[in-house]
């Protein structure tokens, strides 16, 4: 099983939009991440899941489409940046598909510590804007390995 954690792309400030969709940078990131992945790190995941704000759903749609996935997008409730990471982790410990999670920081790194069994695992992993995150567990209920991470200054150049 897999489990790739992405962090929503570059979204508009809370003054241009209270809503907080993804800024046209954002949008061009996330299909050139897209774009990038197809070609050097297929994915192949059931489920897209994506936190309820619009940043994540956005950034999960244009990932699906360009990664060409066949996959069910779906909003799952413990994903906002405040909500706490164990609840998450646990139903990943009994998930057998492989998965992708659209969120956000500072839930992601504390996830992904998590996963890797560091005890406060904030800041364990880098989760920049756009960034991919590639775990791994061989049987259901083993531990989960960190198999890669694709920052999105390899793909746009953007720091």
């Amino acid at each position: 099983m897999k489990l790739y954690l992405v962090r929503h792309a570059h979204a508009l400030s809370d003054a241009e939009d209270p809503t907080r969709p993804l800024s046209a940078k954002g949008r061009e990131a996330a299909q050139l991440a897209a774009r990038w992945l197809r070609e050097h790190a297929p994915i192949d995941v059931v489920e897209v899941w994506h936190s309820p704000l619009v940043r994540a759903r956005e950034t999960a749609e244009l990932l699906a489409e360009g990664l060409r996935l066949k996959a069910r997008l779906r909003e799952v409730p413990g994903l906002l940046p405040e909500d706490p990471p164990p609840p998450m982790a646990a139903a990943l410990g009994r998930h057998g598909d492989s998965v992708m999670i659209v969120g956000h920081e500072p839930f992601l790194s504390t996830l992904a510590g998590q996963l890797l069994g560091v005890r406060d695992g904030d800041g364990c992993v880098e989760f920049r804007k756009g960034a991919v995150v590639c775990f791994e567990r061989i049987v259901r209920g083993a531990p989960w390995t960190l198999c890669w991470s694709v920052s999105p200054y390899l793909i746009t150049g953007d720091r």
